[in-house]
C-alpha cells in the first residue's frame, strides 16, 4: 500500500547535524520494543496517530505534529544510548525518525540483552 507523506511542516525544523531519515508505521496497540540508539541522537515528529512513550523509563504521550498544546512538544530528541519505546493507541502511528548518523551506520539494540535488533544492508 502507498501513500504520501507530507514533510513540509518539518522540514524547516530540521537540525542541521540529521545524517538520516526512518520512516515508520507502528502497529496499533502494539509496543515498538524497548532498543536503544548507542551511535546515534533521534529526533522523532508523529505524522499521523497518537500513543504513548517510555523513554529512559519515563512515560510520556506522542500526539501528531502540530496538534500538541506546546510547539516545543512536537519533537521527541532522545540522546544516545538511552532506552525508549512506543505503543501507538486507537490507530496506527506513522513517526519520522531522524539520527545523527548515516543509514548505514544506525544501530539499533534491543534493550533485553543488547542484541541488534536488525542491520541496514551496506
Amino acid at each position: 500500500m502507498w501513500a504520501s507523506v507530507d514533510l513540509a511542516p518539518i522540514a524547516q525544523s530540521v537540525p542541521e547535524h540529521i545524517k538520516s531519515a526512518w520512516i515508520f508505521v507502528l502497529k496499533k496497540e502494539t509496543w515498538s520494543g524497548a532498543h536503544a540508539h548507542p551511535n546515534s541522537v533521534q529526533h522523532m515528529v508523529v505524522l499521523e496517530g497518537r500513543g504513548r512513550s517510555r523513554i529512559a523509563g519515563v512515560a510520556g504521550e506522542l500526539h501528531p505534529l502540530g496538534s500538541a498544546k506546546r510547539p516545543d512538544s512536537d519533537w521527541v530528541v532522545i540522546d544516545a544510548g538511552i532506552e525508549h519505546e512506543f505503543y501507538p493507541v486507537d490507530d496506527h502511528m506513522v513517526v519520522v525518525s531522524f539520527h545523527t548518523c548515516e543509514s548505514d551506520e544506525l544501530i539499533e539494540v534491543s534493550a533485553h540483552g543488547g542484541v541488534r535488533r536488525y542491520e541496514v544492508p551496506g
